[in-house]
């Protein structure tokens, strides 16, 4: 016969895993951390946003490069998960060297002029501690582990989405069971205006609401229960306009 402390014990520590796993993956409930804010101004820009790349090795796709030089964007954001990196440290020379061949095939091009790399926090994405910045081949690359925030006329929040949610399932599922559940945490969390757009990706489920801006950028590798959607968002400052396409 067992034991019924055991069987208790047993519970009890399953109970207490449980709490910290769900505050672990729920970093908001009692802010533990908050994602760095990093801000930029931009005047007049042509951006476009992609995430969940999930390189193992090489450049971006040629379908994504082509793109971006056929849309004339000024800037480009990835959103997290450019490639799988176990979230380990990286060096800064280490780093620099695999930003260099990712975005080899863009270098030459005259778009974009500016990159910014916004890291996810929990996973694939080697942790960064603080704000990075190079000059590679002439386009200025930023790294950012939090939110970026470009302001015009209006204000453009882009982030991962790991801070309402580290575990992708769990984001994807609850996206789907609630829509837009990650975005509109995420917007009250980060404690968004109104009248600005949130741009992230994690759940790999790509959408837009215009009412609430939000935009999803979707992925390009596909993952449990999901297919790669290989679509990005546009965002025209200047009309104050956003877009999700499909590159293929």
């Amino acid at each position: 016969m067992i034991d019924p402390m055991l069987i208790l014990y047993f519970i009890v520590a399953v109970v207490v895993l449980a709490v910290i796993y769900i505050l672990w993956n729920f970093p908001w409930l009692i802010r533990y951390y908050t994602p760095i804010m990093h801000k930029e101004k931009i005047l007049g820009s042509k951006i476009i946003v992609v995430s969940d790349i999930h390189l193992r090795e090489g450049s971006i796709p040629r379908a994504l490069s082509d793109f971006i030089k056929k849309e004339g964007a000024e800037i480009l954001v990835v959103a997290g998960d450019l490639f799988e990196y176990r979230h380990r440290k990286i060096s800064r020379d280490r780093l620099e060297a695999k930003l260099a061949e990712i975005f080899g095939p863009i270098f030459k091009s005259a778009f974009p002029r500016q990159i910014f790399y916004v890291t996810s926090t929990s996973s694939h994405d080697p942790k960064i501690e603080n704000v990075e910045e190079f000059m590679i081949s002439g386009k200025k690359i930023v790294v950012i582990p939090g939110v970026l925030i470009l302001e015009d006329s209006s204000m453009y929040y882009v982030t991962h989405g790991d801070y309402a949610s580290r575990n992708g399932v769990i984001a994807r599922t609850l996206n789907r069971i609630f829509r837009f559940w990650t975005e509109r945490k995420l917007r009250k969390v980060l404690k968004l205006p109104d009248d600005a757009w949130l741009i992230c990706g994690h759940t790999h489920l790509p959408g837009i609401d215009r009412n609430c801006r939000i935009a999803n950028t979707g992925s390009w590798k596909g993952k449990i229960s999901v297919k790669p959607t290989y679509t990005a968002v546009i965002v025209d400052t200047e009309k104050d306009h956003v877009e999700i396409e499909n590159v293929l």
